[in-house]
Parts: C-alpha cells; structure tokens; sequence
C-alpha cells in the first residue's frame, strides 16, 4: 500500500519555497560522466523504474531520462510545491516522468514498486534512519541506489577562497548547512554490501546575473525582504568584478558519486 507523504526532516521543504526559479536558473547540473557513470553501475538504468527523491526541479531526473532510452519510468519524488512545479513544467512533454508530492521519509510510492533509487545533492536534508527504512521498502529485491551531488572546490583558486569567504559572512546559517553536509560515513549503512564511488571535476560559468542566482538559490541565502539582502549583494558583486574575466567567472565542483545496492 502507498504511504502519505510526511514533512522532511528540520523544516527543509519550506526553505526553498522562494527559490525555485533561481534554483532552476543557475543551480549547476551534473556531469556527462557523473550520469554515465550512475546509470551504468550496478545495473542502473537497464530497464527499470526510478525513484529519484528530493528531486527539486528536476536537474538529475532529466539528465537521467535523457541520457537513457532503458529508464521505464522515473518518479520525481519532491514535498516543495514551488520546486515540483518547475520539474513537472521542464518534463511535460517527457511520458516517462511522474511527479509525486512526497518526502525522502515517506514517499507515497507503494511496496517493491522501484528498481533503483537516486538521491542528488538534498540528501544532507533527509532523516537517515526513516530513509533508509523507506528505500528498502519501496525498493524490489536487490534494488539498486546512487547518491550524487556537486561539491564546490573551495580552495581551488582565489575566486573560490574568496566565494567560500563570502559565504560565511553574508549566509545566514551558513556554517550549520555547511556542517550537514559530512554524511559520507552514513553511505555505509545506506549500502548492504558497501558501494563504488567516483568523483568527477565540473564547471560552470556565471555572469553576475548567474552568480546572484546561484546565491540566492542557496538556503542560507537572505531573503530579499531583509535588511541584510542588498549589502550581501553588493558584496557579491564587488566579488565578482575582482574576478571575473570576459564578465564570467567560472566555479569548479567535485561531482560526487556512489552507487550500490540497498
């Protein structure tokens, strides 16, 4: 039986109520070889159903839909209205995807009803132990999942020293997102026989209207009806001319990946 969705774990769904269209403008995607590599791993992709949870506005779901004729169907399992709107306008004309209006913790989806689960870059926002209890019993036997995200190259340069710098003074709660983000030692667990993993290099170029957007799409952003959103953008785009070239600046991530069976 299908399950009613629940709200995410610390309020995460509510923080990016007012970001989405940023988040769609200038959140980066994942590398072709990030893709390739999740969709060929473990049997990932070959002829299955997906799950792919906390799917925003839909950035992997349609990487991964585009990149593989095998993917069934792929359901875009996303609790922010606001998010899942833009992912179910970007693939409406794709029959494949299926927006459901659930959490990582309570899917909505029923027993044994997906071969392979994908989490991307919303999993530091997830409770780990509900989780994992959902994925196994959403997933058929021997089910498969990946897990990938985008990691900023922080000291790659002085650009990204100085973006990192800017972050811990104009983000609000910055460093309590930032501190979330070390879930690696958790993948253990998620796996039951352990896991391959991959990382990948990925940049993405930013004009100053980009690089706003990629800011703002950040939930430790300020919102721009306080007084501490317009000197913070100030700030970021003094940043921007110290560095940019051609009006561009380019930010570097480490693309993460890991993918085994539950």
């Amino acid at each position: 039986m299908a399950s009613s969705p629940a709200k995410t774990t610390e309020g995460a769904t509510e923080r990016f109520t007012n970001r989405a269209d940023d988040y769609r403008l200038a959140r980066p995607s994942y590398s072709t070889d990030a893709v390739d590599f999740v969709l060929s791993n473990e049997g990932l992709g070959a002829s299955c159903t997906i799950a792919d949870i906390g799917s925003g506005t839909g950035i992997l779901s349609g990487q991964l839909l585009d990149n593989s004729d095998a993917v069934l169907r792929l359901y875009g399992v996303e609790p922010n209205a606001s998010m899942r709107a833009l992912a179910e306008s970007a693939m409406s004309s794709e029959p494949r995807f299926c927006s459901v209006d659930g959490t990582s913790e309570n899917t909505g989806l029923s027993d044994s009803s997906v071969d392979a689960i994908t989490v991307a870059q919303a999993f530091h926002w997830f409770d780990f132990e509900s989780s994992r209890t959902e994925y196994r019993r959403i997933g058929r036997p021997g089910a498969r999942a990946a897990v990938i995200w985008n990691s900023r190259n922080e000291g790659r340069d002085e650009f990204h020293r100085d973006y990192e710098a800017f972050l811990r003074t104009w983000g609000v709660g910055y460093l309590e997102v930032h501190a979330l983000w070390q879930v690696k030692h958790r993948l253990r667990e998620l796996f039951a026989s352990g896991y391959r993993e991959e990382r990948f290099g990925y940049a993405q170029r930013l004009d100053v209207t980009a690089l706003r957007s990629r800011f703002n799409s950040s939930s430790y952003a300020p919102a721009a009806q306080t007084k501490s959103y317009t000197p913070a953008i100030a700030a970021l785009d003094m940043l921007f001319e110290r560095h940019q070239s051609s009006g561009f600046v380019d930010m570097h991530y480490h693309c993460e990946c890991y993918v085994g069976v539950l």
